[in-house]
């Protein structure tokens, strides 16, 4: 009982620690770039628009958040069955970032330019592989300390 509860505390731990990361990332790194282009085209946008985008991009980090949770759950619950490099889905991460994007944002009278699509897709993969190196180093970590604490007592 004690090792499921254990393993359940590291699944927890590190999913969280990685969200949180990830979560950081996904709302500084937009705020950054929003603001260097305010600075660059001396444009402060009106009054509400930081509020406005600040709000945008919590949103945005949670969803983005969730969704890499589902993904990293479903790609170590598939590496159970079948063996692959822990840093396969990293290589993986861009093309399916700009796959899911061109899927979702072309419609018939949607276009978005290719920076747009471009940038949102390094802003994800980055994001994603900053919650899966958080990830795989926090169980690491914790199962270090695991054995570091059997070996003491």
């Amino acid at each position: 009982m004690s090792n499921k509860i254990s393993k359940t505390a590291s699944f927890l731990v590190s999913h969280v620690a990685a969200g949180g990361v990830s979560f950081a990332a996904l709302v500084i790194l937009p705020m950054l770039i929003m603001l260097a282009f305010m600075i660059i085209g001396n444009d402060p946008g009106g009054p509400m628009f930081l509020p406005i985008f600040f709000l945008f991009c919590v949103f945005y980090a949670v969803c983005a958040s969730l969704c890499f949770f589902a993904l990293s759950c479903l790609l170590q619950w598939i590496r159970r069955y079948v063996r692959f490099s822990s840093w396969a889905p990293v290589a993986l991460i861009f093309p399916f970032c700009m796959a899911i994007l061109l899927v979702t944002l072309t419609g018939p009278g949607l276009k978005f330019p290719l920076v747009f699509f471009l940038g949102t897709g390094l802003i994800l993969s980055i994001a994603f592989v900053l919650y899966w190196s958080v990830l795989l180093g926090g169980a690491r970590i914790i199962r270090w300390i695991g054995s570091v604490v059997k070996r003491k007592g």
